[in-house]
């Protein structure tokens, strides 16, 4: 093992591992997590934004759409 370097099971198997690059490896991550909740958000916003211009019987079926030139 290097200096700074630690053992960790993965899989059931110890490795040598950085923190360093672990420490990134998180980050990475933790990036990914907020883009796919901005991504949510967004797709949340259109939903509503089409649920404002849909026109929608009793059972949620849309009828006709609102303001809309195809």
């Amino acid at each position: 093992m290097t200096s700074g370097d630690f053992p960790v099971a993965i899989g059931g198997k110890y490795m040598d591992c950085d923190p360093n690059e672990i420490a990134r490896k998180i980050a990475q991550f933790q990036d990914e997590i907020n883009e796919f909740k901005m991504q949510i958000q967004k797709r949340k916003r259109w939903i509503a934004e089409l649920m404002y211009l849909c026109i929608c019987d009793d059972e949620g079926n849309i009828i006709s759409f609102a303001d809309w030139n195809f």
